[in-house]
C-alpha cells in the first residue's frame, strides 16, 4: 500500500495568559467607546501554511475581561486580529514570532551566528551563513535540560542511598571518607537544632581532624557537596509546575474576576470545572512534619551515617536514637533491608490494635 501523502495547512497554539498589556478600544475590531478595553486572558494562534498561491498568514483570537479606563468591568469578550503580525500591537506582533513554528529558534539563531563568526577564517563572508545552515542541519536535536538534569540527579541519588544503605565506615580511610562527603555529605543539612543525631553539626570537623584536612581541603570538599546539591535543585526548579487539581502547567491558567474567585484553567473543558484554585503538585504535598506533632519514641538508631531499626541487631557505635521527623523516607536498615519508616509505622499500627484474640 502506497504511503499518503499529507500537506499541513494550519497549525494552532492555544495557551492562558496573564500580564499582557490591556488591548484598547483603538487597537480591537469593531467600534467601542472611549475608555473601553480588554485585560487578555487567552490567546490563540493560527499559522496557516501557503497554498494555491496565497501567502502564508497568522491569524490571532485574544479573549480577555472587560475593563474601563483601567478598571475591571463585567463580561469577557474575543477579539481578533487578521494577517499579522505587521499592524498588530507590539506584544501581540511579539507573541506570534515567539510561536512561529517556520521561525528558527532563538537559541539556533544565536549558535549559527557563532558558527558563522568561526568560519570566517576558512569560508568567503558572503557564503558563510549558508555554511553555517549546512552545520546547524547536522547537528543533534536540542536535548531536554529538565529531563538531563533529572537523569543526573537521580544517578547522583542512587549512588548516595548505595552508599549510606551499606555497612561500610565512610569515615575510616581518607579516599572513602572524601566520596561520602561529595555524595552524602558530612555536614549537617538538616534545618533543625543540632543533636547527637547529627554530631552536634561537627562530623565535618571531626572527620578533618582524624585525616589532616586542612581549611583549603574542607572548603573544597564543600564546593563540591554544594555543587551536588545545586544540581538537584535545578533539576526540580526545571520541572513545569502543574495543578495539584487538574495537572495542567500553570501556564493555561488565567485569573478570576476578583480576587477571591478560583482561576480558570483554560485547558480543561468548559463544563464548571474548568474553576478552581490553581495549586501546584508539590505545593499539595506536605514536605515538613507538622509542628503541633506530640514527641515520638525512639523509632532507630543511628552514629556512623546509617540508620537502623529499634529492634534490628546494631555495630557498637550506632546507639543515637532518631525518632520518626529523623528518619528519611528512604533510609533503609542495614540489618533487615526494609525501609525504616515503614518497620516503626508497622509497629505502631500493631501497638495500637493491641493483640489480636
Amino acid at each position: 500500500m502506497a504511503e499518503p501523502t499529507r500537506t499541513p495547512y494550519a497549525h494552532k497554539i492555544r495557551y492562558g495568559i496573564t500580564g499582557a498589556p490591556i488591548l484598547t478600544e483603538d487597537e480591537m475590531d469593531g467600534s467601542h467607546a472611549p475608555g473601553v478595553g480588554l485585560k487578555p486572558v487567552l490567546i490563540q494562534l493560527v499559522y496557516s501554511a501557503a497554498r494555491d498561491g496565497k501567502p502564508a498568514t497568522v491569524d490571532a483570537s485574544v479573549t480577555g475581561n472587560w475593563t474601563r479606563f483601567g478598571e475591571p468591568a463585567d463580561g469577557q469578550v474575543t477579539t481578533h486580529f487578521k494577517n499579522g503580525p505587521e499592524g498588530w500591537p507590539a506584544w501581540l506582533a511579539a507573541e506570534a514570532r515567539l510561536h512561529d513554528p517556520d521561525a528558527a529558534p532563538a537559541d539556533s539563531v544565536a549558535l549559527r551566528d557563532r558558527i558563522a563568526e568561526a568560519l570566517r577564517y576558512w569560508v568567503h563572508p558572503t557564503d558563510r551563513r549558508t555554511a553555517a545552515d549546512a552545520v546547524l542541519a547536522v547537528l543533534s536535536a536540542p536535548v531536554d535540560r529538565a529531563a538531563v538534569l533529572t537523569e543526573a540527579a537521580n544517578a547522583l541519588q542512587r549512588l548516595e542511598e548505595i552508599i549510606t544503605y551499606g555497612s561500610r565506615d565512610w569515615g575510616s580511610h581518607r579516599s572513602d571518607a572524601w566520596l561520602y562527603g561529595v555524595l552524602v555529605g558530612w555536614d549537617c543539612e538538616r534545618d533543625h537544632e543540632h543533636d547527637q543525631a547529627c554530631e552536634n553539626g561537627l562530623a565535618m570537623l571531626n572527620l578533618a581532624a582524624r585525616h589532616n584536612w586542612g581549611e583549603s581541603t574542607v572548603a573544597r570538599l564543600r564546593r563540591s557537596r554544594a555543587a551536588v546539591n545545586s544540581l538537584r535543585r535545578m533539576a526540580v526548579e526545571a520541572q513545569p509546575t502543574a495543578c495539584a487539581e487538574c495537572g495542567h502547567p500553570e501556564l493555561t491558567r488565567s485569573e478570576g474576576e476578583d480576587p477571591v474567585s478560583p482561576g480558570r484553567c483554560t485547558t480543561c473543558p468548559e463544563d464548571g470545572n474548568e474553576w478552581h484554585d490553581y495549586q501546584t503538585a508539590a505545593a499539595a504535598q506536605p514536605t515538613q512534619p507538622r509542628q503541633d506533632e506530640t514527641p515520638r519514641q525512639p523509632v532507630a538508631y543511628s552514629g556512623k551515617g546509617r540508620t537502623f531499626c529499634v529492634a534490628c541487631p546494631r555495630p557498637n557505635g550506632e546507639d543515637i536514637p532518631l525518632t520518626i521527623n529523623d528518619v528519611y523516607p528512604w533510609d533503609l536498615c542495614p540489618s533487615c533491608g526494609r525501609h525504616v519508616v515503614d518497620v516503626a509505622r508497622a509497629a505502631a499500627e500493631a501497638q495500637q490494635d493491641g493483640p489480636q484474640s
